[in-house]
């Protein structure tokens, strides 16, 4: 079952223009939550973001593109992987503001299906420098890490924080997961 999350975030005026103009030709995109066999998820760095900064692969929904299928493409692109299923578990729709100006966004969520395989990046356009998995705990504790960014990272890293803590409470309960076991 899909579920639904709607955020303001007040962000700099700067952030916001950028953004607009990163996201000209959609405002939606796919959050990638990459099961492996061990129940962990796959996180990624890229040679851009800061310092030990890892967070899960994300990715534009094209012109005239579904959001399950920028899944696909994204998956293979980010990872080279080819999971066996992939299921939408939810939906964040932010409403970026600063001053009178402001921007509405989507993140489609989706859980796929485990995969043995070892991620590697088709495009090296993407930048990934290095993948970890990551238990569901550890989720909440990158997007923590997320939400701290300081400098011109700020902004981003709250946005980005949203679907780590969205991801960790949806597995939590899809997986009715008890820390104690």
């Amino acid at each position: 079952m899909s579920q639904q999350e709607y955020y303001v975030l007040e962000v700099p005026c700067k952030f916001l223009n950028d953004f607009q103009q990163r996201h000209a030709e959609t405002s939606e995109e796919v959050v990638l939550v990459l099961l492996r066999p061990s129940r962990r998820i796959l996180v990624h760095t890229k040679a851009f973001y800061p310092s030990n900064i890892y967070r899960l692969p994300s990715g534009k929904v094209g012109k005239n593109e579904s959001p399950i299928e920028a899944a696909h493409r994204e998956i293979a692109e980010e990872t080279g992987l080819r999971p066996s299923e992939i299921q939408k578990i939810g939906e964040i729709i932010y409403m970026l503001r600063s001053n009178n100006c402001k921007q509405e966004f989507r993140s489609h969520v989706f859980l796929c299906a485990e995969t043995f395989e070892k991620p590697q990046p088709i495009g090296k356009e993407e930048e990934i420098t290095d993948f970890k998995e990551v238990d569901i705990l550890e989720l909440k504790a990158i997007a923590d890490q997320l939400r701290n960014l300081p400098g011109e990272w700020s902004s981003w890293g709250q946005m980005r924080a949203v679907a780590h803590d969205f991801v960790y409470y949806r597995l939590k309960s899809l997986f009715q997961f008890d820390k104690a076991k």
